[in-house]
């Protein structure tokens, strides 16, 4: 078999592992020829050899290689230094969160503000993924638009979802202010524009929101973005009140810190 074969089926087989339980199967298979050569597995057959190759691969290598941050802004410019604790031996608590992102970390913070005992387990850092790498910023808006929404679930639906959109902004905030998070967060987004039909769009976008609830679009003419962005590029725009942006690691770190304030434990579980 070619090197390249054997990488595309030693793919598909992640893949299965990843999509099912095949992973115990996988194993099995590898502790019942642990003490066989590979040439000897050779000799049976193709997929057993990368079944035991690929077991060797998953158990020795972490997601996240030794855990550390990559390289980037936002790891050099971080405002906390954690070390983590590591999980060891038996430990009883209400409810186990796994990954300590944005939805791990807001999660159990919800769960401890409500009084249940709450561990986190992560295999990395806190913030490690694409919570601590993404933009920062808190954008009022769907890859669909709710009139698409609208059309295909329902008035009821495209309130609900857009409802959700506006509260997951104020989920934020209301961390950022009753923790205390150092994360430079800054209200507002602007949408800028080149050309009179795309201001069209943005009427028509605030029309479309102000109907479900938000009233924080500000629609903004030639001589208003250009004081705002101090550019001429621009024919105008529209400012989201309620939009914003932070630091995005800063923010997944403070929601760390103030987890770990409610007296409720926070484990680090190492690979």
């Amino acid at each position: 078999m070619t090197e390249l074969a054997e990488m595309v089926l030693l793919g598909r087989l992640i893949r299965a592992h990843q999509k099912s339980s095949i992973g115990a199967a996988f194993e099995a298979d590898r502790q019942k020829n642990a003490g066989r050569s590979p040439a000897s597995l050779r000799s049976r057959s193709t997929n057993s050899a990368l079944i035991w190759k690929l077991c060797d691969v998953m158990r020795q290598k972490s997601y996240a290689g030794d855990g550390n941050y990559p390289n980037s802004y936002y790891a050099a410019s971080r405002n906390t230094i954690r070390t983590p604790v590591r999980l060891q031996g038996r430990v009883e608590t209400d409810i186990c969160v796994v990954g300590a992102g944005y939805s791990g970390m807001a999660t159990a913070i919800h769960l401890a503000e409500k009084g249940y005992k709450v561990v986190v387990v992560e295999g990395a850092q806190v913030g490690w993924g694409a919570s601590g790498r993404n933009g920062g910023q808190i954008i009022n808006g769907l890859s669909t638009s709710l009139v698409t929404i609208q059309r295909r679930y329902g008035e009821g639906a495209a309130r609900f979802i857009g409802g959700l959109v506006q509260e997951g902004g104020k989920i934020i905030r209301r961390l950022v202010s009753q923790y205390q998070i150092e994360c430079d967060l800054n209200p507002g987004n602007i949408y800028a524009v080149y050309t009179p039909a795309h201001m069209k769009e943005l009427e028509s976008k605030q029309a479309l929101w102000r109907k479900y609830g938000m009233d924080d679009h500000q629609l903004l003419d030639r001589e208003a973005i250009r004081k705002l962005v101090n550019s001429n590029a621009y024919c105008g725009g529209m400012l989201d009140t309620s939009g914003g942006h932070m630091h995005p690691l800063n923010l997944v770190l403070g929601e760390a810190r103030a987890f770990e304030a409610s007296e409720a434990p926070f484990m680090r579980c190492h690979r």
